[in-house]
């Protein structure tokens, strides 16, 4: 026991390390402001993350899938997520915004940067491989689903908005290649024309493209009011057109001015590319155009409709494509999974400098990422900014709730030794800093992610650890 445990602090107080230097590098000594901070971040960003992806994929054998602690992980997010929607459906106080929230906090967890060396100092290799399958899954689907969930919230809001009275009338929808998002940072407007067949054909377009006005050199500005946090299958970095306010251009431009001082960085978190505003956003507000000559169809009822679910659907799946397309992570993902099928298939190993070129900048990816950790908690205006009965509520969410429910989920699909605790200590890791950065970035309770996040990485270590020893003493 003791030896496993000085194993565990062995892998574990490095990252410690070097998530405190950078929030003292910040904090106490000063030495880094935030334009420094983005260099740093974009770094990790661009290269480091990205290519420590590409090494850990491309050495992991896809042959050796375990699908059983697969179908665990994937039954644990339909246990927590069908209550959700059925609550969210049959209780009248219910809410999406809760739905989207607990479910990020119960399931999202920081595996490639934290669970990747601590799980393999508790359980050795055959646990590292295993981890690396969830990593995988998590940044391809769960990340993937919790960004549809936002996005689908975000273009309900955006109709409602533009559309109350006659959604059901919309026959289609195109949406601008500049348009990436329909989050609070993007300021868009739609322009509506009624067609010959008497149905609503909706563009919709980013304000500051169809103004004519470019933002874009204000990019400097704006740098200085956004925290840009990256990992495994992250999401684009937003253009310099995005503001966090929709009043007036002209306000939007003074308000950038004004902040110029603002406390800014972009950080690695365990499995995505992520964008956030340190301080407060505003919600946006979207501008319509209709076309003069024609008048859009009103129910007479004058309520509220709902779109049609495929309008909606288009929506989603166009926002989403773009963002992972413009993701270099996905990439490296992709390179990543293609040559192990092959290399592992055909027994071939790769080229000695390709494997150098890959090596000397992966091994930069989990200290800078964990520094980069320690800025985003240094940029972070208040440690804990919500009511202390709430961070109990959510620390519980993700330390007690997740875990149990994915320790129940291996034991009906028949896990068992060290695939079991393996399964069950991921679900107990800190939670995903992706979280944080969506729900800033559409606005859904940004205060209780940024705190769960800051206070389950303070306390990983002894949660993880009494996970671990507890799980010895259970003969499963």
């Amino acid at each position: 026991m003791v030896i496993d445990l000085l194993a565990v602090f062995g892998a574990v107080v490095p990252l410690y390390l070097a998530i405190g230097l950078g929030y003292i590098s910040v904090r106490w000594w000063r030495v880094l402001n935030p334009e420094q901070c983005s260099g740093i971040n974009s770094y990790v960003s661009n290269f480091a993350v990205p290519v420590l992806v590409l090494d850990i994929l491309s050495a992991n054998n896809p042959y050796t899938m375990n699908f059983k602690a697969i179908a665990a992980d994937i039954l644990q997010k339909v246990v927590i997520f069908v209550p959700l929607i059925l609550w969210k459906f049959l209780s009248k106080n219910s809410s999406f915004d809760w739905v989207i929230t607990i479910f990020g906090l119960s399931t999202l967890s920081n595996t490639l940067l934290v669970g990747l060396p601590l799980v393999q100092s508790m359980y050795g290799d055959s646990s590292y491989s295993l981890l690396v399958q969830l990593v995988v899954i998590q940044s391809l689907i769960w990340m993937n689903m919790l960004l549809a969930l936002y996005e689908y919230r975000a273009a309900r809001i955006l109709i409602a908005e533009k559309f109350p009275t006659n959604a059901k009338s919309i026959g289609s929808v195109r949406v601008d290649p500049d348009v990436d998002s329909f989050s609070d940072l993007e300021q868009l407007e739609t322009d509506a024309e009624v067609g010959s067949d008497g149905r609503l054909h909706v563009v919709v377009r980013s304000f500051s493209v169809s103004s004519g006005i470019s933002v874009g050199s204000f990019h400097s500005v704006e740098s200085a009011d956004e925290l840009n946090l990256w990992a495994m299958s992250s999401y684009p970095r937003q253009s310099s057109r995005r503001s966090g306010s929709g009043k007036s251009l002209g306000h939007h431009l003074e308000r950038h001015f004004h902040k110029q001082r603002s406390h800014t960085s972009r950080v690695a978190d365990s499995s995505f590319d992520i964008e956030a505003i340190t301080e407060d956003s505003e919600p946006s507000h979207h501008t319509e155009k209709t076309a003069s000559n024609h008048s859009p169809v009103i129910n007479q009822d004058g309520e509220q409709e709902s779109p049609p679910a495929g309008i909606v659907a288009k929506l989603i799946i166009i926002t989403v494509w773009r963002k992972l397309i413009r993701n270099p992570n996905t990439y490296a993902s992709v390179v990543g999974l293609v040559w192990s099928l092959i290399a592992f298939r055909l027994n071939i190993e790769m080229p000695l400098i390709i494997k150098g070129s890959i090596t000397i900048i992966s091994k930069t990816g989990i200290g800078m990422a964990m520094f980069s950790l320690g800025l985003f908690m240094a940029l972070q205006p208040k440690i804990i900014s919500i009511k202390i009965s709430m961070l109990l509520k959510c620390t519980a969410v993700r330390l007690l709730l997740g875990p149990l429910i994915m320790a129940a989920t291996s034991v009906a699909v028949g896990l068992h030794g060290t695939v079991f605790h393996t399964a069950t200590v991921q679900a107990a890791l800190p939670l995903s800093i992706v979280c944080f950065v969506f729900a800033k970035q559409y606005n859904v309770h940004p205060e209780i992610f940024s705190t769960t996040i800051i206070i389950t990485t303070a306390l990983f270590l002894p949660v993880t650890i009494i996970c671990y020893v507890i799980l010895r003493f259970i003969p499963w």
